[in-house]
Formats: C-alpha cells, sequence, structure tokens
C-alpha cells in the first residue's frame, strides 16, 4: 500500500513540475525540483525494495511450511498405519489429494501482494466517490426551449458545511437583457452564486427562478445550454481552433465564424497560419492570453446562451488585450442577461446594477453613480483601488 501511494505521489509531483516549468526556471529552482523528485523516487524505491524483500522471503516460507505439512501428514500416516487405524490405501488416497491442493494454495499465496495493491488503490478510488457529487436531474424536470433571460434570487442561502452557509437570504432580480455587477471581497460568495446558476450545487433555501421557472426542476443539460461561462482563467483542449470554439457541439463553419466575430476574434483566428484549422497546443500555448480569452467568449456564445457569466474575465490581461477583450465581451453581451464578477471596478462601471456581497450578504446595490454618491462598502473599495493605482504609478 505504501509503494502505491508513492506511485500516485510521483505520478503528481511529475504532473506538477512539467505543468510549472516556467516558474520553476523563473525562480533558478531546478537544483530544489530535482532533489525533491529524487527524494520521492528514493521514497518509492525503499518501499518498492521492501515489498520485493517480503515477496522473496515468502517463497522459501511458504515452501517450508509446505513441506513441513507434508512430512507431519507422512508422520500421523504412519503412526496410524501402525495402530491400525489406517491403511496404505487410505494415506496414499489422502496424499494424493494434498499434492493436488498444495498447487492452487500456492497460486494463491502469490497472488496475495496483487491483491494487496489492487487494495490500496481500490481505497483511494473510494475516498474520491466520497467526493460531492452533482445533484441529480428531478424526476419529473420541466422542458424548456429558448428563454428570455429573466433572473431572480428569492432568499437564497447555501453552504458547502450546512453550519457555515456562504450565501444568505440573497435576494436579486435582473430583467433580460441587463448587465448585473457582482462585485466584493473573496470569499463573499461570488464564484459560489455562479455555481448555483449553472446547478453544480443546488441551493438549500429559497430558490432560483430563471424565466420563471426553478431552476431545481430543470434538466442540468437543458439549463447549460441556455447559461454559458467565460471562466477568468481559459481551459483549451488541444485540437483546432474551431474545435476549442465548438466545444463538442454541433455547429456549422458559418455558426462558428458567427461566434468569434461576436467575440472580436474573427480577424486574428483568419491570420493564423492555417485559420480556423490552426492546432491549438496544450493549454493554448501557442496562443498570446488575450486570443485565448477570445477564442473563450467564442466558445460561450456559440449556442446563443440567454444569460453570460463572466468571471473577471480580463484580470491577467495587459492593457492593449484587455481593450481587444472588452471590444468582443461587448458584442457578446448585447441582448443577453449577463453576471459580471469583477475585483478591477472600472470594469463595472456602466453596469445596468451593482450588487455588492460581503460575508455572503447583499450590503449595497444600485448603479455606480448612485453608489458612489451614497457612500459605503462599494464607494470604499473604489477609493481603495483608486489609490492603490496612483501609489503604483
Amino acid at each position: 500500500e505504501r509503494s502505491q501511494k508513492k506511485v500516485s505521489e510521483l505520478a503528481g509531483l511529475l504532473g506538477e513540475a512539467i505543468e510549472g516549468l516556467p516558474l520553476v526556471r523563473a525562480f533558478a529552482a531546478e537544483s530544489w525540483l530535482q532533489d525533491r523528485f529524487e527524494g520521492e523516487i528514493d521514497q518509492h524505491r525503499q518501499a518498492r525494495h521492501l515489498t520485493y524483500s517480503l515477496v522473496a522471503l515468502q517463497h522459501p516460507v511458504v515452501g517450508s511450511i509446505e513441506v513441513a505439512g507434508l512430512f507431519a501428514v507422512l508422520a500421523m500416516g504412519a503412526a496410524r498405519i501402525q495402530s491400525g487405524d489406517l491403511d496404505i490405501n487410505g494415506l496414499s488416497s489422502y496424499l494424493t489429494g494434498l499434492v493436488v491442493l498444495i498447487d492452487p494454495i500456492a497460486h494463491v499465496t502469490n497472488n496475495f501482494n496483487e491483491f494487496q495493491q489492487g487494495q490500496a488503490s481500490l481505497r483511494r478510488l473510494r475516498q474520491i466517490e466520497q467526493e460531492p457529487q452533482e445533484p441529480p436531474d428531478p424526476v419529473n424536470a420541466v422542458s424548456i426551449g429558448c428563454l428570455q433571460g429573466d433572473l431572480k434570487l428569492e432568499q437564497v442561502s447555501f453552504g458547502y458545511d450546512p453550519a457555515q452557509p456562504v450565501l444568505r437570504s440573497v435576494d436579486l432580480s435582473v430583467q433580460a437583457g441587463e448587465v448585473l455587477a457582482l462585485v466584493g471581497p473573496s470569499g463573499a460568495g461570488k464564484s459560489t452564486l455562479f455555481s448555483l446558476l449553472l446547478r453544480f450545487n443546488t441551493v438549500q433555501q429559497g430558490r432560483i427562478l430563471l424565466d420563471g421557472h426553478d431552476l431545481s426542476r430543470l434538466r442540468a443539460r437543458d439549463l447549460r445550454r441556455q447559461v454559458a461561462l467565460v471562466p477568468q482563467r481559459t481551459t483549451v483542449f488541444s485540437g483546432s481552433v474551431a474545435e476549442a470554439i465548438r466545444f463538442g457541439r454541433p455547429a456549422s463553419d458559418e455558426d462558428v465564424e458567427q461566434a468569434a466575430r461576436l467575440a472580436n476574434a474573427d480577424d486574428f483566428i483568419r491570420a493564423l497560419p492555417h485559420g480556423y484549422g490552426t492546432q491549438l497546443e496544450e493549454r493554448g500555448s501557442n496562443v498570446s492570453g488575450g486570443q485565448l480569452q477570445r477564442i473563450a467568449i467564442a466558445r460561450a456564445v456559440l449556442g446563443n446562451p440567454s444569460l453570460l457569466l463572466l468571471d473577471e474575465a480580463t484580470s491577467a490581461l495587459d492593457a492593449e488585450a484587455e481593450a481587444a477583450v472588452q471590444l468582443g465581451l461587448k458584442q457578446a453581451m448585447a441582448g443577453r442577461t449577463v453576471l459580471v464578477i469583477a475585483h478591477r471596478l472600472a470594469t463595472v462601471q456602466e453596469a445596468d446594477q451593482i450588487v455588492v456581497l460581503e460575508q455572503g450578504r447583499v450590503v449595497d446595490r444600485g448603479t455606480h453613480d448612485a453608489l458612489m454618491q451614497r457612500g459605503g462598502r462599494y464607494r470604499d473599495l473604489c477609493e481603495r483601488q483608486f489609490i492603490r493605482d496612483l501609489q503604483n504609478g
């Protein structure tokens, strides 16, 4: 079991090392990583050495027990023959059966180590199985077509640990086509709210309505065709640019190109060596961050969702790339209901509503101008960012 665990840890370290290689080189930490890797290999070698040592010891021990058993049977058989309790034919039959039985017993013993390795792997798989699972679809799920995007949250509460709620009695109302920005400190519940809208989790109290449909009564696949996410960190699978935008959905080349135009991505894609057929390398490493983010926006709007979720989609970009992505976002947001998570408050000033979350509660809401005039938490956050920008300048 220790050996199997070390194999798993070694594979994990190898994956981290490959993914974080630029960081390792940037900090000149190659020798540290190599020492750590050699240490893990040595621990694995020791565990395997002990395993094979026990296997090597097992064979002579089991063989000695078999021989001792045979001698014991012969001795008892000889004593019983002398006393007249057993004849030679009976002893011969018994010995024949015993010899035939020894070989299967030896096989069971030899396979015991493989069984133990399997048990160790099975225990680790059971730990994964015990992780929280996505809630199942309701038995009598409601069918939905194309939605307008009216969103309403009524007294929504949720906590990964029921004793420690992340969202507390949240009330929100967003009309179709409006843009709502969620701001607040880390841990306020913004990302958790997105997970509820995508039905990764279900509310524990209250309800969420999309065009009057309770999300808990919808099929997850139907809902996710109407709700699209543009994450902060874009993940793409290797393949062509067109395949990255389609992302397994049936869509024509014309639909893919239309989505790219909405995301302000068509021009740079056509400038690539093979256009939409250009192969993206692992994690999209052969395109820039801004280009990758615009591909993610095109992927999100391809299915014409009624609700668009933006999780700080421009926070990791430079000014020029951010301007290109912002143009793509502006075009993609037209006519859709949009929820934006924003830590850089300069990006949400034009939102129809700004909601300030703190410790899972709505502490303020309104337009940018109204919130600034009113003072309070939002104005404090804006002033802090403005001061920090001046100091950095």
